[in-house]
């Protein structure tokens, strides 16, 4: 028996597609056998088909004119009702194409600065490695879209600001009042549960596959995460309310 079997979830960790679920319930030996065997697909795979799901259930129940209007209200831009209705069939056909791309893209893009961040601070780590470090710690957003999906089907509609938000109240975003700056709601959405998970199995995954230290690591993970947060809150005081 290997060593990462006789731990609890090695069994899944020793394997491509029980990695995704072994980073959930024995991330170490996860981590460990990513070290001498990377594989990212399966994580990808997974995250994109339950994020398109979410994201299809979601865009059913939005008034996706409504949403165009007040965007271009806020943005002080005329409001034509035939481009509203034209924005909307083209949002409604190319959104869901359009995040199929965009979501492998940006983990990949993800992954390729925590490769740069990770070599300049010293860590052993390739480009494959560390694809398949950030497509597995970020596999709590999985659990998140599986636990989203029974909310998206027990509403009637969905304010889109509020799916850009996230619609589980895991997020301090859950807590602020409802007249709150776009900017200060889309700051307080980024403290989420399943997103501070990710960057404990992020940190977690560089220790163990990149070979750095804890602190260096985790200021790798936390200079990242900061950064998307600066950007998504700079998105929503120019007007793009959520920030994505």
């Amino acid at each position: 028996m290997t060593e990462s079997s006789s731990e609890p979830g090695g069994a899944l960790a020793a394997r491509s597609w029980g990695r995704p679920l072994g980073v959930l319930v024995s991330p170490r030996a996860t981590f460990e056998s990513i070290a001498r065997r990377p594989s990212w697909l399966p994580p990808l795979l997974i995250l994109l088909v339950l994020f398109v799901v979410a994201q299809v259930l979601a865009m059913q129940k939005i008034d996706m004119e409504a949403a165009i209007r007040d965007a271009m209200e806020r943005q002080n831009q005329p409001v034509d009702d035939a481009q509203v209705a034209q924005l909307a069939e083209m949002q409604s056909k190319v959104g869901v194409a359009c995040n199929v791309v965009l979501f492998p893209a940006g983990m990949a893009l993800v992954a390729a600065i925590f490769w740069g961040l990770a070599n300049v601070a010293g860590g052993e780590i390739g480009f494959k490695r560390s694809l398949a470090v950030t497509g597995h710690a970020l596999m709590p957003n999985a659990v998140s879209s599986l636990l989203t999906i029974p909310v998206i089907l027990g509403r009637r509609e969905i304010d889109p600001i509020a799916a850009q938000h996230g619609l589980l109240a895991s997020h301090l975003g859950a807590l602020a009042p409802e007249d709150a700056p776009a900017w200060v709601a889309a700051l307080l959405a980024r403290v989420d549960l399943f997103s501070l998970w990710s960057l404990a199995l992020l940190a977690l995954g560089f220790v163990v596959v990149a070979r750095l230290s804890k602190g260096a690591a985790i200021g790798i993970v936390l200079l990242v995460w900061l950064f998307w947060i600066g950007l998504m809150v700079g998105l929503s005081m120019m007007g793009f309310a959520g920030g994505g």
